[in-house]
């Protein structure tokens, strides 16, 4: 290497150096994941009779965002129950028509409920958005003739925090919730470490704080492997809760399992053990 050459090496090699500390000094702009709470189909969800529910029909309800599409079946009998079912974050008409099957055989009514923003929806998902539909449902329900002791309230996922709402408006006899949570900061804990916790004070879904003052009788199924919402979470909005309330657990299942493994008949034979009781009395 010739003199020249060589001292163009090394005054490179300081400016690399020099440009290299200079960046390391540099403060980094702090990296935040992005993160939604809702993940919203927005695809047609067709007809109930496409999802195999002869019985059931289309149908909207009016709230302040616009027409709200839902699925609703009557009872068998006159006087019978209805379910109103509030769905997780990212569930369609159609996945829950899925967990409709369960419940319709064994004669209960079947309101499925979802979200502004989902499927054909207007408006945008937000927790008081989420209550304000919810609240839509169960005044349609009253007109058409069902009392808040015939409505059982089902909460899963993301929607036992719509259920626990809910039944403190209004007041049902039964309450179920799958797959629930305490509020979304403390999930948020466990799984997003790396997300500031105000990200999650606007959408808070206190169910911890909401439930100690519900009055329902209250069923709380977990999966035993949940990895989202882990079960001890659950369990600790079950023992907020007042009695008279049971646990489920289903074993080795996860999160989004629960409905493969059994959940729903375990469900559906609690509420006919509730059901027969209260005709009893």
């Amino acid at each position: 290497m010739t003199r020249r050459y060589l001292i163009l090496y090394l005054i490179l090699s300081v400016f690399m150096c020099l440009a290299g500390i200079g960046k390391f000094m540099m403060p980094r702009a702090e990296h935040v994941p992005e993160f939604s709470l809702y993940a919203p189909d927005t695809s047609d969800p067709g007809t109930p009779q496409e999802q195999g529910l002869p019985g059931m029909k289309a149908i909207t309800v009016k709230t302040a965002a616009g027409d709200m599409a839902a699925w609703f079946q009557p009872p068998r009998e006159k006087e019978g129950k209805v379910i109103i079912f509030f769905p997780g974050n990212a569930s369609t008409l159609p996945s829950e028509a899925y967990i409709a099957k369960f419940f319709l055989p064994h004669g209960y009514g079947m309101y499925l409920c979802t979200y502004p923003g989902y499927g054909l929806n207007p408006g945008k998902p937000s927790e008081e958005e989420l209550y304000e539909n919810a609240r839509a449902g169960l005044r349609w329900l009253q007109e058409q003739g069902y009392r808040p002791e015939d409505v059982i309230i089902f909460g899963e996922s993301l929607g036992a925090g719509v259920a626990v709402q809910m039944a403190l408006e209004f007041s049902p006899k039964l309450m179920v919730l799958a797959s629930s949570f305490t509020d979304i900061p403390e999930v948020m804990e466990y799984r997003h470490k790396d997300l500031p916790k105000s990200r999650f004070e606007k959408e808070r879904f206190d169910n911890l704080k909401k439930i100690r003052r519900v009055k329902a009788h209250l069923l709380v199924v977990h999966g035993e492997l949940d990895t989202l919402i882990p079960i001890t979470i659950a369990r600790k909005l079950y023992e907020a809760a007042n009695e008279p309330k049971e646990f489920m657990m289903i074993k080795g299942i996860d999160h989004n399992d629960i409905f493969l493994y059994g959940a729903g008949d375990m469900i559906a034979d609690w509420i006919d053990k509730q059901t027969a009781a209260a005709k009893k009395r």
